[in-house]
């Protein structure tokens, strides 16, 4: 029994139909010394990508927090805005005859990874809303929340605010109102009660024409809202955090395509990208990924699938503004179920397959040989398969990748052993 490869060159629309068989040396470099023994390019049918809106996804218990907007030359506008709930690290203790003064809130630019998207170079106004309503703690909260209700909350704090990448902290002052309440605070208060007295705060951030820059917050010991107080020359500072376990955060996205050339093929399944299909985090956008092709198999007689590998490379920088707007680190592959929805890989139930290799060596690369033999043994139907940003809750970032008309193409590398 001798091994092949078949390298199936994966083209997005052309549903031609040809084969070229030649022995080579491609794909030497990803495979196992013990399959390089024959090797056969067959150029067959096309590989079907498509663009997708990202369904909502759940964006609370987050340790990330995105604030701003900015408009993209490729995926046009984006916005992110949070609400927070702050509880109590610390009984309220002001001693008697100190004089509150102010209460200023501490944001903590993430300045270790990548934390900004966008224009550095324009101001922005971040707007802190108190909530009027508590967060409810027995439900999840997803990209796509309506914000409109946490306008309604009274505005205790603005700044206006341009952004530096070595920013530590961005201090926020809030009303002094906010500030003389908290003397009536019981001096045994639980965090429960609390939250029924301060319910917590809605952030966002706006730019002038909207040409700013999203920022990626962390969330830490130093995410405050501190109450200062004085007597005299002393000071008593009393801290409320950000920082706690049962604090409900949860990040809010919005995105506009409409003035994009892509627009009009988002989620248009009956038109295959042409030579590129988009990606984004934060809720924004998918690719669906076909392979009409593995039916072709199994005129193969039967055989047993060794490897298959699934590359996806990115477009060339010149069309993707890589360097100002790197991209995205990993992916996540999933099946689609018959209903449409995602499903977990083979792949990913015994190991960590499931998620692209670093982008660092210049693709990304799934093995995906479980999922071919599912196929081929019946187990599953071909429905395809969804790529996503494999942290799009919290992650700024977006991809365009190549589709099979590109000349950098999407390929599938298959081993196989004829039985």
């Amino acid at each position: 029994m001798k091994n092949k490869i078949i390298y199936l060159t994966l083209i997005s629309i052309s549903l031609l139909i040809f084969s070229c068989e030649t022995d080579t040396k491609l794909g030497y470099n990803i495979l196992p010394e013990d399959d390089i023994l024959n090797f056969q390019i067959i150029d067959t049918s096309s590989i079907e990508v498509y663009t997708l809106l990202e369904d909502s996804i759940a964006t609370d218990k987050v340790n990330s927090l995105l604030l701003g907007e900015y408009n993209d030359p490729i995926f046009g506008y984006s916005k992110a805005s949070f609400a927070c709930e702050f509880g109590i690290v610390e009984y309220p203790s002001f001693p008697e005859g100190y004089t509150i003064d102010s209460a200023v809130l501490y944001l903590v630019p993430d300045t270790i990874n990548l934390n900004h998207y966008g224009n550095f170079s324009n101001s922005q106004t971040i707007s802190v809303h108190q909530l009027d309503s508590r967060l409810n703690d027995t439900i999840s909260y997803f990209s796509n929340h309506n914000t409109s209700d946490f306008l309604n909350g009274e505005l205790i704090g603005q700044k206006t605010y341009t952004p530096d990448a070595s920013d530590s902290l961005i201090a926020i002052r809030l009303e002094n109102t906010l500030a003389q309440s908290f003397s009536n605070l019981d001096l045994n208060v639980s965090n429960d009660s609390f939250k029924n007295f301060f319910k917590g705060v809605y952030i966002k951030s706006e730019a002038a024409g909207h040409d700013g820059a999203i920022l990626k917050l962390k969330i830490n010991t130093e995410s405050l809202i501190k109450i200062y107080s004085h007597k005299e020359e002393s000071e008593y500072i009393f801290n409320v955090s950000a920082n706690l376990n049962s604090n409900i955060r949860f990040n809010i996205f919005e995105h506009d395509y409409s003035a994009q050339p892509f627009y009009t093929n988002i989620g248009n399944e009956s038109n295959s990208q042409d030579t590129v299909a988009y990606i984004q985090a934060m809720g924004g956008l998918r690719t669906k990924i076909k392979l009409p092709f593995i039916k072709e198999l199994k005129k193969l007689d039967k055989i047993a699938i060794n490897r298959a590998e699934l590359i996806i490379e990115p477009a060339p920088t010149s069309i993707t503004y890589e360097k100002e707007f790197p991209l995205i680190d990993n992916f996540v592959l999933t099946g689609v179920s018959d209903e449409g929805k995602y499903y977990l890989l083979p792949e990913y139930i015994t190991g960590n397959n499931y998620r692209s290799v670093a982008y660092s060596d210049g693709s990304y690369k799934f093995d995906i040989a479980g999922y071919i033999r599912d196929i081929l043994d019946g187990n599953i139907e071909n429905n395809g398969m969804f790529l996503f940003s494999g942290s799009g809750a919290t992650s700024i970032k977006r991809s365009v990748i190549t589709s099979g008309n590109n000349s950098n193409k999407m390929k599938l590398v298959i081993s196989y052993t004829k039985l």
